[in-house]
């Protein structure tokens, strides 16, 4: 690649070997438009996204991912696979269609199927601040516990508020994390940002 596209393109092509996690933007200077085209190892999908979503946000992304992952990312309220990934992205993001990816169209040929996942950015992206995502990361940490138990152990000053929260969003105190619509969560973030 550096001896045919880098001579061709030098203004509009740049190209960085390393690893995706410690430059997830392959060192774009911020205040540029951009969109991401992956085919991401499958080990380091979740932690690449992760630093993705903490913005600047690219215009779309188009992800090779394994099946679960892609899932987990695009799950809804009230399933299992919902959570703190989950919330982040779509904060952030609308999933377009995509499809399935056979094992069969790599060689080698993985034990896992795959997923292209298409993402388009929302007219009002919501970037969590780092206290939100702490919040929401631990709560869904702890899926088992209620929400009103888990909001008063983590942002005591804001319990009532963030239980009527709760309440607006058809949830109560004993709701599970992975229950809480992502209206609720933004709503519930947006507080744990007072807090820190």
């Amino acid at each position: 690649m550096s001896e045919t596209l880098v001579p061709a393109f030098p203004r509009t092509f740049h190209l960085l070997e390393g690893d995706a996690v410690e430059h997830p933007r392959a060192g774009l200077p911020t205040g540029v438009d951009f969109k991401i085209v992956a085919n991401l190892p499958y080990a380091i999908a979740t932690p690449w996204l992760d630093e993705i979503l903490s913005g600047p946000l690219p215009d779309c992304m188009v992800l090779m991912l394994q099946l679960e992952a892609a899932q987990r990312y695009a799950a809804q309220p009230g399933t299992k696979s919902f959570g703190a990934i989950s919330v982040f992205l779509q904060a952030a993001y609308e999933i377009a269609p995509g499809h399935r990816v056979s094992a069969g169209c790599f060689h080698p040929r993985p034990d896992v199927e795959s997923h292209l996942l298409h993402l388009i950015r929302r007219p009002e992206p919501r970037v969590l601040s780092r206290a939100s995502r702490a919040l929401v990361r631990e709560c869904f940490q702890q899926r088992r516990k209620q929400m009103g138990a888990l909001l008063r152990q983590r942002m005591p000053e804001h319990a009532k508020e963030a239980a009527a929260l709760l309440l607006l969003h058809g949830c109560t105190e004993q709701t599970r994390p992975e229950a809480v619509p992502l209206a609720g969560w933004l709503e519930i973030a947006a507080l744990a940002s007072r807090e820190s």
